[in-house]
């Protein structure tokens, strides 16, 4: 390790400088997103009076705890008002950092330099993540992960702090790196609720510590012992979640009910295909829905060569037996969203950086076996170079759409300023997209007024009629059940809000 070190001049402290340049300059297109959709679930009237507001109180435009995000952007809304760039530069920081825990967990486990490098490069680089570090709402999904990805590396600094894994029998139980693990926890439990998954990835870590032991009887006390503390703060954070009124898990039929069944099939396959695409996932979603078959093919067959060559880089490792616990993470950190009846490919975020992890591994493996001919360093690097080009156009692609998600929220909402403030006292306004747009997609394609979804109130709070009901429909077509006289519809024509004729 040193010896590359002093031959190439990367050391942890440049490596997370240059990650941090990277990962700005893959994202700088995605600066000045402004807010939309259910972003706007977190635009708020009084923001000084929000900061500390949610952790004892509800959100009631949604029914999820998520009060580390929601201060945040309380924030910068009490400091820069509806400017967006603060909450994106620090979205890109903390990616950028998560990142460097996979360089240092890799080198702490003795894989090679190059393969620590591309491990964590891999994490900044990745479409996939494109849709957590571009959003203005989702400091959630990465300060869970990120907290969640510190206390494992806490408490692994901690109880393995000699190269052999082993503990003397006279150590001190290492309660400082202890209680800083529990402390990281608490941060990611109160990011969000995919975090409760790092619970039982706790749990997995201790039982590996103790797996020494001789007796059966002393692994499962110590384990329970040392993962008790976690599971109470877990119970804690469910109390707390029921005592203010926030929705928990249920079965159903409805987009965050929990099934036990072929959903969590169809889930992994597309939490796999999301991992794994060299190109954009909404381009890729259009090529379906549009029958582009060429392109289609085109993009699959990537995503497989892609595959295959990481499932061969890991064959060809020689230490398969150190990836089952990268596997295990990667799979328990899709709960509880692999339950759901749906699922975004936001959720795969949780698991990114043990996936990160085997894909560095594998693609360091390959870098060094082709060191052995000059044909073999050639293909690798123009692999390599087509990998990340085809990623990095896959975010601009993503920032691009979400840019102008945005900037269109932003116009509108300025346009139907005028049609609420002229509404009746208790009127509804309706908002009617216009049929026949092209299909939409998350949060990367969406048409017309599909800006507003799960975020409405944003128009009447701003126009300062709390009275007005504003939705968002598909027909023209006015319910029985509204008072036909105080409700209004408006459409768009040529992209601009006027009244439906």
């Amino acid at each position: 390790m040193n010896r590359f070190n002093q031959r190439t001049g990367i050391g942890p402290g440049l490596w997370l400088l240059i990650l941090l340049l990277a990962t700005f300059a893959i994202y700088l297109s995605g600066l000045h997103i402004w807010y939309y959709g259910d972003d706007f679930q977190y635009l708020f009237a009084d923001p000084p009076s929000r900061i500390f507001h949610f952790f004892f109180n509800r959100n009631l435009y949604h029914g999820f705890y998520r009060p580390v995000n929601s201060s945040i952007i309380a924030v910068v809304q009490m400091l820069v008002g509806w400017e967006t760039w603060p909450i994106h530069v620090i979205n890109t920081v903390v990616h950028a950092l998560l990142a460097w825990l996979v360089y240092l967990l890799m080198r702490r486990e003795a894989f090679t330099q190059p393969q620590a490098l591309l491990g964590s490069a891999f994490m900044v680089f990745s479409q996939e993540n494109a849709g957590a570090v571009l959003s203005v709402d989702t400091f959630s999904q990465i300060s869970g992960t990120f907290f969640g990805c510190l206390a494992l590396w806490t408490l692994y600094v901690g109880f393995f702090r000699r190269a052999d894994h082993q503990r003397q029998p006279n150590e001190p139980f290492p309660l400082t790196y202890y209680i800083l693990a529990v402390l990281s926890f608490i941060l990611s439990l109160l990011s969000k609720e995919t975090s409760v998954s790092f619970l039982p990835m706790v749990g997995i870590f201790f039982l590996a510590k103790n797996w020494r032991l001789r007796k059966a009887k002393d692994i499962i006390v110590r384990t329970t012992i040392e993962v008790l503390p976690f599971f109470i703060l877990t119970l804690l954070y469910m109390a707390v979640r029921s005592a203010i009124g926030l929705s928990q898990p249920t079965g159903g039929s409805g987009t965050y009910g929990f099934s036990f069944g072929f959903n969590i099939l169809r889930n992994l396959a597309q939490f796999l295909l999301a991992a794994i695409l060299p190109a954009s996932s909404a381009s890729t979603f259009v090529a379906i829905k549009t029958g582009e078959k060429v392109l289609l093919a085109a993009i699959l067959l990537g995503a497989l060569i892609f595959l295959a060559l990481v499932l061969y880089g890991l064959w060809r490792t020689g230490r398969r037996r150190s990836f089952l616990p990268m596997l295990l993470f990667t799979l328990v950190g899709l709960f509880p969203a692999m339950l759901m009846n749906h699922v975004g490919e936001l959720y795969l975020y949780n698991s990114m950086p043990f996936i990160a992890v085997l894909v560095g591994a594998a693609l360091g493996t390959l870098f060094e076996r082709s060191r052995s001919s000059s044909a073999a360093r050639g293909a690798f690097i123009g692999f390599m170079i087509a990998l990340v080009a085809s990623h990095v156009v896959a975010i601009q692609m993503k920032a691009a759409s979400m840019r102008e998600n945005g900037s269109r929220a932003r116009r509108l909402l300025g346009e139907l300023m005028p049609h609420v403030q002229q509404m009746p006292a208790d009127g509804h306004l309706f908002l009617l997209t216009p049929p026949g747009g092209p299909p939409e997609y998350s949060v990367f394609l969406m048409n017309g007024f599909s800006v507003f979804k799960w975020g409405v109130h944003a128009i009447p709070q701003e126009a300062k009629r709390p009275d007005v009901t504003v939705e968002v429909i598909e027909s023209p077509t006015i319910p029985d059940s509204i008072d036909q006289s105080k409700a209004r519809i408006v459409t768009l024509e040529n992209d601009s809000v006027v009244p439906y004729k």
